[in-house]
């Protein structure tokens, strides 16, 4: 059994320095990017409707699909208007309180570098920071604006989607040869299922952090609790190093408010990701896809080159496909045996 499981581990590691050699040294990189610019809508109007059709699916035994797809659109965008009217208010007010905070913060590293003698490089550094933050910010509204637009497109496309999602499907499958329509029907649903149930565990561990530490800091009296919290809610989408990047600046935070804040800020991270590890990951986890830790941060490690933060948080779905495509390949080549 030991022997089996270290065949896929190897299987799978081959595959991914393969994609990694690919898209890294044939330069695909610029030409996917540029692909992706123009199917992004399409994207996630496609992964919308892959999300909600079993929940499409399961309502339309008792109404029309249409009707389904049209309300629950409509529940979703009302959901996201009144999120968004309740929430960005509230953001503007935390970034200002922990814009209070960031001077407190500076200075006190100021004075540490200064202390340990490297006060020449952060002097550079916050003079490459005021030359260029600016251009970022800048940089970063524009991306905001594309990107909200892009969604907002993406979103009605997958109305569109759900609506005749079942038939697309089965179209797919038709216009694969018969030879190997069976195996690709399988391939899609299992890979289809992985990583559903990667995608669906990963939000919802997610979204227990966010809540939790929110409700934390919230108690502490933790400036910016909500803006915090949801930034640890957003880091522990990437596996394992995630988890302290989100909580690393909320104990900075703290510690500039004071030390009893920054202690208890402390504690309330280590008890967090305490229950995430120990009741969350077991109970949510166990159902979900069994992916060894060395693939997850091979993953971390590969993608997160090639394609940042976003590479990062996608590296556990990507190698869960990876897996179940290793499967396929290792049955075929038995049987081809």
């Amino acid at each position: 059994m030991k022997i089996t499981k270290l065949k896929e581990l190897v299987l799978v590691l081959l595959a991914i320095i393969l994609i990694t050699f690919i898209i890294k040294y044939l330069n695909i990189i610029k030409y996917l990017g540029i692909v992706l610019s123009i199917l992004i809508p399409v994207f996630i109007g496609f992964i919308y409707a892959w999300i909600f059709n079993p929940l499409i699916k399961k309502l339309s035994k008792r109404h029309k699909r249409n009707f389904i797809c049209i309300s629950l659109f409509l529940v979703i965008i009302t959901i996201l208007f009144i999120f968004f009217y309740l929430i960005i208010p509230l953001f503007y007010k935390e970034i200002l309180e922990l814009g209070k905070a960031f001077p407190t913060l500076f200075s006190t590293i100021e004075s540490k570098i200064t202390n340990m003698g490297f006060k020449v490089y952060l002097d550079k550094l916050l003079a490459f920071l005021i030359d260029n933050v600016p251009l970022y910010l800048l940089d970063f509204v524009k991306c905001l604006f594309k990107y909200f637009g892009i969604s907002i497109i993406g979103l009605i496309l997958g109305l569109y989607i759900s609506m005749d999602y079942e038939n697309i499907i089965k179209y797919l499958y038709e216009i694969v040869p018969k030879k190997f329509k069976c195996v690709f029907i399988n391939l899609t649903k299992d890979v289809s299922c992985e990583v559903r149930k990667c995608v669906n565990s990963t939000l919802l561990v997610a979204s227990c952090v966010f809540i939790l530490d929110t409700i934390c800091f919230w108690l502490i009296g933790l400036d910016a609790s909500f803006l915090l919290g949801l930034l640890c809610g957003l880091t522990d989408l990437i596996p394992y190093i995630g988890p302290y990047i989100g909580g690393l600046l909320a104990v900075m935070v703290g510690f500039t408010e004071s030390r009893l804040i920054g202690i208890l800020t402390l504690i309330a991270c280590v008890v967090v990701q305490c229950i995430e590890n120990y009741i969350l990951q077991p109970i949510i986890m166990s159902k979900s896809i069994k992916i060894s830790p060395v693939l997850i941060l091979i993953g971390l490690l590969v993608f997160g080159n090639l394609f940042g933060i976003v590479g990062m948080i996608l590296a556990t779905p990507i190698i869960a496909i990876i897996k179940v495509l290793s499967i396929h390949l290792k049955s075929a080549l038995e049987k081809c045996k």
